[in-house]
């Protein structure tokens, strides 16, 4: 295509990959899916030290979407999970790393929650594409920025991740069966070899640093929004998707520095 007026060509980069794949009838994984029923376990833990990042999570897809297709996915990733907290050297590394439980996790609150996704931060994350006003709160990002600027730039930072909060906190009804299900039998799976301490920080990494920050961070991977967000819209999703994590965690320390208390004026104190 030609511009008439300066006579340039447009152009259209595609970056693509040729896959084929051969499917046989259903009859011909009988056996496969017999074997996977039974020592599903084992096969993750020899295959995950020689598996790349890229394909634990392509293998924790598909291992989720046959368990829930079982009914089986409750088992199998608490299983997988408490297999991983056996080995956890350091409970505050829980569910940060890239490992098969976290990526079947991951799997499947896509697969089971994007509807109270949509319902719980669709609106919002909509509004932000349009959002027009800054949250930058990092000085040497904004060129001689005034103190009165700054702190109007927190204000805006502080009310948005506030919404975000009051969306979650509202949302308890409609948050999905399948996932409390999960998370009640890993609280008394955790409970009955003590260590009912790493029940919230499990539940907690779960629900906000593999599913809700992530959404808010790049929306277009959650079907939030059609296209990745522009610049601004971006940055600012960036921010509240930060503290919205940062709390989850209960951790204040940072944010106390740069904000001035912001964690104590999220919680209304």
């Amino acid at each position: 295509m030609k511009d008439k007026g300066n006579g340039e060509v447009a152009a259209v980069r595609i970056k693509a990959r040729y896959q084929s794949v051969q499917i046989l009838p259903m009859q011909a994984y009988t056996d496969l899916l017999t074997f996977i029923k039974q020592y599903y376990l084992s096969v993750c833990r020899v295959l995950e030290p020689t598996l790349s990042v890229k394909a634990k999570e392509d293998l924790a897809t598909v291992l989720v979407r046959i368990m829930h297709k079982l009914h089986m996915a409750k088992h199998f990733l608490c299983d997988l999970i408490m297999s991983e907290v056996d080995v956890l050297d350091n409970e505050h590394l829980m569910f940060r790393g890239n490992s098969l439980a976290t990526k079947a996790m991951e799997a499947y609150m896509k697969l089971v929650a994007d509807d109270y996704l949509q319902n719980t931060l669709g609106e919002f994350v909509k509004a932000m594409q349009q959002f027009d006003k800054d949250c930058e709160v990092d000085p040497l990002k904004m060129a001689n920025i005034s103190v009165i600027a700054l702190e109007k730039n927190r204000h805006q930072l502080v009310t948005n991740v506030k919404t975000v909060w009051s969306k979650i906190l509202a949302s308890a009804e409609i948050f999905p069966i399948e996932l409390r299900e999960i998370f009640v039998t890993l609280r008394l799976r955790l409970e009955k070899i003590g260590r009912l301490d790493l029940a919230d920080t499990l539940i907690s990494s779960s629900i906000f640093l593999r599913f809700l920050c992530p959404a808010i961070l790049s929306p277009s991977l959650f079907n939030l929004i059609s296209e990745y967000p522009s610049g601004h819209a971006a940055r600012n999703l960036t921010l509240i998707a930060k503290n919205t994590a940062n709390i989850s965690e209960f951790y204040e320390i940072w944010w106390q520095r740069t904000l001035y208390g912001f964690y104590e004026r999220i919680r209304g104190t």
